[in-house]
């Protein structure tokens, strides 16, 4: 799986729309500083180096166990973990809803993860059934599959259950067989809370993991 790592600037700053082949200008936040829109390739030997370098440095310490928030990110955390582990970093991922509340209100925790499967195909009939070229996402992505369209309308449009699962199962191999590349991958957003996570200063510079401002904003994609 290829896997892509983006971020920028402010949390309030979306990262909708930036899929790492985008400009910031092309994307929901056109007054974002472009040169902060940056994709980053995971590098286990480079962010080893980062962590070793934070380490002697006496700004990480590899004992400690992050706290990750697992949210809605289906099988997002169980990577993000998994990836972290390649590079020494251990971590720890809460689960029930009570626990990740009370740990949300409080602030103790490292990551919060927010996302998921880009699976719900009803939903995608609202980006992709607009006009071919004037609509955001059929003009930005050149995808105006009619087929794709028709099925929409049938399956936002008629009260048999019968019918739209047959229609959603068809928008579905459509979408999965000819959608735009970001329309086959798995979407997480999370904050990173720990500052030093990696060796930077999320102020001063982009980590490993691509996060900036207070609380870091960081997406990745992965093609199934």
């Amino acid at each position: 799986a290829e896997v892509l790592y983006f971020g920028f600037g402010d949390p309030e700053d979306s990262v909708f729309g930036l899929r790492g082949h985008q400009t910031a200008a092309d994307s929901f936040c056109a007054d974002c500083d472009e040169g902060l829109v940056v994709p980053r390739s995971f590098d286990p030997e480079k962010a080893k180096q980062l962590l070793a370098e934070a380490e002697a440095e006496g700004i990480w310490d590899p004992s400690r166990v992050l706290i990750v928030l697992g949210g809605t990110g289906g099988d997002a955390p169980v990577l993000l973990q998994q990836q972290l582990a390649d590079v020494g970093i251990q971590t720890e991922i809460l689960a029930g809803r009570e626990l990740q509340q009370e740990r949300s209100a409080s602030g103790d925790y490292d990551i919060s993860m927010i996302g998921g499967w880009v699976s719900n195909t009803l939903r995608n009939c609202e980006y992709w059934v607009g006009s071919c070229e004037e609509d955001y996402w059929p003009a930005s992505f050149h995808w105006c599959n009619e087929e794709f369209r028709s099925m929409c309308s049938t399956a936002m449009g008629t009260t048999d259950p019968d019918e739209k699962t047959r229609a959603t199962q068809a928008l579905m191999e459509i979408y999965f067989d000819d959608g735009p590349i970001w329309g086959v991958t798995q979407i997480a957003e999370f904050y990173v809370m720990t500052d030093a996570l990696g060796g930077f200063i999320p102020e001063e510079a982009f980590n490993w993991l691509g996060t900036s401002g207070e609380k870091g904003v960081a997406s990745w994609y992965w093609i199934e």
